[in-house]
């Protein structure tokens, strides 16, 4: 397994609606790909810890 950390600035400022958005589309993607984490957004940071088998981790990126 490997962690991947990572952040990124919203670049328009996102509503409750486009992060409750946003965590769906990744709570399901997430599940097809086996991968468990967390998201995290705080002052217009979004924060990602995810945990990955190594081998899906190269064939997601």
């Amino acid at each position: 397994m490997r962690q991947l950390i990572y952040t990124s600035l919203a670049t328009t400022p996102l509503s409750d609606n486009d992060i409750l958005d946003l965590l769906k589309e990744a709570q399901s993607n997430n599940s097809k790909h086996n991968i468990t984490g967390i998201l995290i957004f705080f002052l217009d940071y979004l924060f990602n810890i995810s945990k990955v088998r190594m081998r899906k981790l190269s064939n997601l990126f």
